[in-house]
């Protein structure tokens, strides 16, 4: 790459942290902030012919947590129905108590810092829509 054309992208990239993170992060942050963005949107951009699979893959995983549980699958294997029901019903709280305790840094942060709200909520705009469509 061209040094002219690596300064054109490198200013290009923090006019845009000037404009979406001034009052925000003070001025000497912005590194802070956006050197990961940017290493966030590169593994993206390697990624995307996989990224179909990956959400798949994202969607399922709470199922096999479920049916990886010992409890449920002794349940299931040696008593009946009602009582394999029970067992899953507690493998599946465990399961969604530990999303939760994954996940509250990030709630934590859409929920206080409205840059960070409004970088998520246009990211994922911008990819789940489509113009013209019904």
């Amino acid at each position: 790459m061209e040094n002219g054309q690596l300064n054109w992208i490198a200013n290009f990239i923090w006019g845009i942290a000037d404009d979406v993170l001034r009052d925000v992060y003070v001025r000497g942050k912005h590194r802070d902030v956006i050197l990961p963005m940017v290493v966030i949107r590169r593994l993206d951009a390697v990624l995307e012919p996989t990224k179909d699979a990956a959400l798949k893959m994202k969607v399922n995983p709470d199922n096999a947590k479920v049916a990886a549980d010992r409890a449920h699958q002794n349940a299931v294997k040696d008593s009946g129905k009602p009582n394999a029901r029970i067992e899953h019903d507690k493998a599946l709280d465990r399961v969604m108590t530990e999303l939760i305790a994954d996940h509250t840094e990030l709630f934590k942060q859409f929920g206080d810092n409205p840059g960070f709200k409004k970088w998520l909520s246009d990211t994922i705009f911008g990819v789940t829509y489509t113009s013209g469509a019904a």
